[in-house]
């Protein structure tokens, strides 16, 4: 006899033979579904969609740990297969050159008044994590640049998707992954701390999220010199939404941690602005922003006779492109109605002191444009235009090989003892 069903609507089934085995698939009908999703309240999906793990997509994660693990492949072969370069006196592997500085100063504190140029956060994380963990200092200086790219790159992917698309977003966390100084990302810089405590403060300030914006403002500050800028676009946000005494008042968060700073400076070295002082052991002198990035590429030598001669030339060229990529995007920044004021602002004031002082030439550092590709790589509005404006597939496929052939190398050259800054 044949069943009658009747408590609604039949769910269509599938059947197929897995080893021999007849199986069915059973599809939620459209009803089904729109009763299912009644289900959950609007408590419910307030509070997952306002918790961590809901930023944690996996493609973009994957993409980042892909990114890391090429790294380590290459620093590995570099410093184990190939020959070593004339600088190694200065660290070889993930800890190379600035990377000493900052576990050395994890390890004993500020020895020097040299040291001074390195801001107190990254190092203070270092200690932290070796507290914690007990593995070595230089570990847990790798552990953290890597973890906090990682955990940057899903920031970045979710808040370009919003501010853009879901191609803008695709295009852009590529550019970001293969762009040449975003090996600094990788190895023990403070690069990575910085870009997540940026793109944390502006994710969460929009967000209406205020405090951790703060304290993604104070974090920032701490880490790079520059990050005290932060103040500007939180005003501005401040201003425009007309926010309250007590939010106001949060915002002294971020020059404190620079002033926490200058306090230590003041009492151990007797100088609360040590930090600028310390720059002179890097020779530098002041530029006219945009004019004397042209005038770097003089420098190039154009009868190379060695392998130092050619790593000068290919650091010119990626020191002194990267910035003029930077000001081209400033403008398309400036159109972009998806940004605000407060970012537009921070973007140009940070973009324009980067490239107004360089360092003189010294034997380490020929070039004036040193560290300038490397400077402005945390600058995230950039890579959100040029994914936009990139829309050409083929184009876009043969930039991103490009670039990472030429990141490939200089990760090699900077964890073997050349001069990659």
């Amino acid at each position: 006899m044949e069943r009658k069903h009747t408590s609604g609507p039949r769910r269509p089934t599938a059947i197929f033979e897995v080893a021999g085995v007849e199986c069915a698939l059973t599809f939620l009908t459209e009803e089904r579904q729109n009763r299912m999703k009644a289900q959950v309240t609007p408590r419910e999906v307030s509070l997952v969609s306002n918790t961590w793990p809901t930023l944690i997509k996996p493609y973009p994660l994957m993409i980042s740990l892909m990114q890391i693990a090429i790294t380590a492949v290459i620093i590995l072969i570099s410093t184990h297969l190939l020959p070593k370069g004339p600088l190694t006196q200065f660290g070889v592997g993930f800890s190379a050159w600035d990377g000493q500085h900052y576990t050395e100063i994890a390890k004993q504190g500020y020895g020097n008044f040299v040291q001074t140029a390195f801001f107190p956060m990254y190092p203070l994380l270092i200690r932290a994590f070796h507290s914690i963990t007990q593995i070595s200092y230089t570990t847990s200086a790798t552990l953290l640049a890597n973890a906090a790219y990682a955990v940057s790159t899903v920031l970045f992917y979710r808040l370009t998707k919003e501010w853009f698309s879901k191609d803008v977003a695709w295009r852009a966390l590529w550019l970001l992954a293969v762009i040449p100084a975003g090996l600094f990302f990788n190895v023990d810089y403070t690069e990575s701390i910085t870009l997540l405590s940026l793109l944390s403060f502006f994710y969460f300030l929009q967000k209406d999220k205020w405090y951790i914006a703060m304290i993604s403002g104070f974090v920032a500050a701490g880490t790079h010199d520059l990050g005290v800028l932060l103040t500007i676009p939180a005003l501005i946000h401040w201003r425009v939404t007309s926010g309250t005494r007590k939010q106001l008042l949060s915002i002294g968060l971020i020059p404190l941690s620079l002033l926490s700073y200058m306090s230590f400076l003041f009492v151990h070295f007797g100088n609360p602005i040590a930090f600028v002082y310390a720059q002179q052991a890097w020779h530098r002198i002041p530029l006219i922003p945009v004019i004397d990035l042209f005038l770097g590429f003089a420098g190039l030598k154009f009868y190379p006779v060695s392998v130092a001669d050619w790593v000068h030339n290919l650091m010119t060229i990626v020191n002194g492109l990267s910035p003029l990529l930077m000001v081209i995007s400033g403008w398309w920044v400036w159109k972009e109605k998806r940004f605000d004021l407060g970012l537009k602002a921070f973007y140009t004031i940070t973009l324009l002191l980067d490239i107004s002082s360089g360092t003189g030439k010294t034997p380490f550092s020929p070039s004036i444009l040193t560290s300038f590709a490397r400077l402005v790589v945390v600058l995230f509005p950039a890579y959100m235009v040029l994914a936009a404006k990139l829309k050409h597939r083929r184009s876009f496929v043969s930039a991103l090989i490009v670039m990472f052939l030429i990141k490939i190398t200089l990760t090699a050259l900077f964890s073997d003892g050349f001069s990659i800054l």
